[in-house]
């Protein structure tokens, strides 16, 4: 593999940021559809504690009211339900898709960055310096005030210089 082009760089970055755009909207679409589950519970549990009272119940539609029978609103309740049950199901599969898929490409664009570092890393000299200074020179070994999970696990190699 020659010397890394920026433009695929560029293009494998912006793909995962898009990736991780639509696995973040995924997310709170299921967030938004499990609120509104709650509300529908807590509906359904009013209804149910207050059915001796009367036969008809207010219902909101948007900025409207109408009036329906209990029995037909506790059923609509119930469908309603059963389509967010479904729709959440559906989302939190393409979601475990989508997930995938990011991973994926970020694994990608670390290969990509990492041989991009490496080939700088191999060069002799900077090519835009009057004077040979090394790029070994310029690297200094970076030590944390807190200790890292990648230090004490061994999850990154230093290199060697």
């Amino acid at each position: 593999m020659g010397e890394l082009e920026p433009d695929v760089a560029l293009r494998v970055l912006a793909e995962v940021e898009e990736l991780a755009e639509e696995v973040m909207g995924g997310r709170q679409q299921i967030v938004d559809l499990g609120m509104k589950q709650n509300q529908n519970r807590e509906a359904l549990r009013a209804l149910s504690k207050d059915m001796e009272t009367s036969d008809k119940v207010m219902v909101c539609f948007g900025n409207m009211f109408v009036q329906f029978g209990k029995a037909k609103t506790k059923d609509m309740l119930q469908r309603d339900q059963e389509l967010l049950d479904e729709e959440i199901a559906k989302l939190r599969k393409e979601l475990k898709v989508k997930v995938n898929r990011l991973l994926e490409a970020q694994d990608e664009a670390c290969r990509i960055l990492l041989h991009s570092l490496a080939s700088l890393l191999s060069l002799r000299k900077c090519p835009h310096s009057k004077h040979s200074v090394y790029l070994k020179e310029r690297l200094h070994p970076h030590h944390s005030a807190r200790t890292l999970r990648s230090s004490t696990e061994g999850l990154l190699a230093v290199p060697s210089l």
